[in-house]
C-alpha cells in the first residue's frame, strides 16, 4: 500500500458534532421548562415536547390533554344525569287526649 504525498496516515478527519442544548439546570417547573432554556425536563421527566399551553393559560401535558379531551367526548358535563335527590313528606304528629 503506497501512500501519496496528498494522504497522510496520521491525519484524522474532523469529526462534526451534533449541537447539544446548554441548559442552567437538568430539572425545573413546567414553565422553565416550556417557556425557557432554564431546564431540561421537570421531575416527572416531562421535556418542552410533552408539554402544551391550556385554553385557561396553564402549561399541561399533551398526553394528559388528550386523554382528557377524549373522555369529555365519550362523557361531557351536559350528558350527566344528575338524579333530584327525593323531598322527605313531613308527617303531622296527632295530638294525644287525656
Amino acid at each position: 500500500m503506497s501512500v501519496t504525498s496528498e494522504e497522510s496516515v496520521n491525519e484524522a478527519k474532523p469529526v462534526e458534532q451534533a449541537a447539544v442544548k446548554k441548559y442552567a439546570r437538568r430539572y425545573g417547573t413546567r414553565f422553565e421548562v416550556y417557556d425557557s432554556e432554564t431546564a431540561e425536563m421537570t421531575r416527572g421527566g416531562l421535556r418542552k415536547a410533552d408539554l402544551m399551553m391550556s385554553r385557561s393559560g396553564k402549561i399541561v401535558s399533551k398526553k394528559k390533554s388528550e386523554s382528557a379531551k377524549a373522555l369529555y367526548e365519550k362523557f361531557g358535563f351536559n350528558k350527566r344525569v344528575v338524579e333530584k335527590p327525593k323531598k322527605k313528606s313531613k308527617k303531622k304528629k296527632k295530638k294525644k287526649s287525656n
